[in-house]
């Protein structure tokens, strides 16, 4: 199995990749953010690295394409008095330690036992700023896991009071195009029930998980950002038609899909699709239309897939956890990546990173691309 491996010193809770920032949260509840792609570049021209192209293909991944890596492993390891010599900080204190982490149109949704607040930032020449103020957004539980949509829109895993949809009412598309026509929603539940885990990405489905059982549902679709706002900007007299409908869209409730098939040990989301595999690693796709999974890969692993065990999909095959250990699916051979970490994490609709994951440590974080 081939992979390129960047370790990180330092003591983290929390790190997300974004358009070539490192977004990290600390032991102390400091979110702290560092030009990622200047760190690596820095590191290779101080240390005359001999793949520097092969790193910035892969790892970097400027091109924004969807590659596997075949080659050589490669290692780096960074050590932290070389990312203090050559990082321009930007940091702000949480005062909470976050169970999730996410970005979305410049902002940050950080999940807590206080809730959800959100960090907007902007950009200046190879970094970001943020406020000085953070923003609350939700207080009534405590929220294990988020996941961002298009108009504001947040999914919140808050344990045993369910699954709630809420708006983010400073997201820019809403404060351009909704607020003045549209008062502000009221969150509500989505599903009943103790959720700790939601999947949603930027497709219309919606899952959610618990230790032992899933739900998926179907958002209607709804009118794109870009598009809408570029209507009113050109007084488009579709505009407050599209418009209206959006807004009949967005208080819908999403519509509940009962995947009831036995033979699927477990499902996840990838490119928009339900993905799911049975007990021997075949891979199916589930057809929303006719209500069945469809054959997609016969993979007949049996090493494997038995039990309980989380999966995302990257570019060039599937993470999964399974006892606290973090294993690959790459070209159908399951290898075993880690089994002392903290947390993990993949970003299905980034660009740069669509092939990459990240895995905090004890005193490390390591970035794989695969």
């Amino acid at each position: 199995m081939s992979f390129i491996k960047v370790s990180l010193e330092g003591d983290f809770l929390e790190v997300f990749l974004y358009s070539g920032i490192l977004f990290t949260v600390d032991t102390k509840g400091l979110l702290t953010t560092c030009n990622f792609k200047e760190l690596i570049e820095n590191y290779m021209v101080k240390n005359n690295f001999k793949n520097s192209n092969i790193l910035k293909k892969y790892i970097l991944n400027e091109n924004k394409v969807k590659q596997t890596y075949l080659g050589e492993n490669i290692e780096l390891n960074i050590d932290k008095d070389f990312i203090n010599k050559n990082c321009t900080f930007n940091s702000v204190p949480l005062n909470v330690w976050p169970t999730d982490l996410d970005i979305k149109s410049n902002t940050v949704y950080i999940s807590s036992e206080r809730g959800v607040d959100i960090i907007p930032f902007e950009w200046k020449v190879n970094s970001i700023s943020f406020p000085k103020e953070i923003k609350n957004i939700w207080d009534d539980t405590k929220v294990f896991n988020l996941s961002t949509g298009s108009w504001g829109r947040t999914i919140l895993a808050a344990g045993k009071e369910g699954a709630i949809e809420i708006f983010n009412i400073y997201d820019k598309y809403y404060n351009n195009v909704i607020n003045d026509f549209y008062q502000k929603p009221t969150p509500k539940i989505i599903a009943n029930g103790t959720w700790l885990e939601c999947d949603w990405g930027y497709s219309k489905i919606l899952v959610l998980k618990n230790f032992n059982e899933q739900k998926a549902f179907l958002f209607e679709n709804t009118a794109k950002q870009d598009t809408l706002n570029e209507m009113r900007e050109e007084k488009n007299e579709k505009y407050e038609q599209s418009l209206e409908e959006l807004i009949m869209d967005l208080d819908k409730d999403p519509k509940y899909i009962n995947l009831t098939d036995s033979f699927i040990v477990q499902y996840s989301i990838n490119n928009g699709e339900i993905i799911g595999l049975d007990n021997s690693g075949d891979r199916y796709k589930y057809n929303i239309s006719n209500n069945s999974w469809v054959l997609k890969k016969k993979i007949h692993n049996n090493c494997f897939f038995e039990g309980n065990f989380e999966m995302k999909f990257i570019s060039s095959g599937i993470v999964m956890e399974r006892n606290e250990v973090i294993y690959i699916d790459k070209m159908n051979n399951i290898d075993e990546i880690e089994n002392d970490f903290i947390k993990w994490r993949v970003f299905p609709r980034s660009k740069n990173y669509i092939n990459h994951m990240v895995i905090v440590k004890d005193s490390v974080v390591d970035v794989y691309a695969f």
